[in-house]
């Protein structure tokens, strides 16, 4: 069984992108049950807001050394984000 990527393989083992589904602007189309998804991912205390210390916790499992500017730049320099905000 093929994963999903592996199926989207090209020539040279690059991947053919052209059949994912794209938004308006021309980046890849996230739908609202995946934004809804990734926002409760990120929520880890179900307050409804993202904050620097959930996507720290999170992401550290994956970025042991990412710094702090990176945490930033992802919170769009806010302290905390909302699903409206991501939309």
């Amino acid at each position: 069984k093929k994963r999903p990527l592996q199926s989207m393989r090209g020539k040279g083992d690059k991947y053919d992108l052209s059949s994912v589904p794209k938004n308006e602007k021309g980046g890849v189309l996230v739908t609202e049950e995946e934004l809804a998804a990734a926002f409760e991912f990120f929520d880890m205390d179900s307050s409804g807001k993202i904050t620097m210390t959930n996507l720290r916790k999170r992401l550290s499992v994956f970025y042991k050394n990412m710094p702090a500017k990176d945490y930033r730049f992802l919170m769009n320099n806010k302290p905390e984000l909302t699903l409206q905000d991501l939309r």
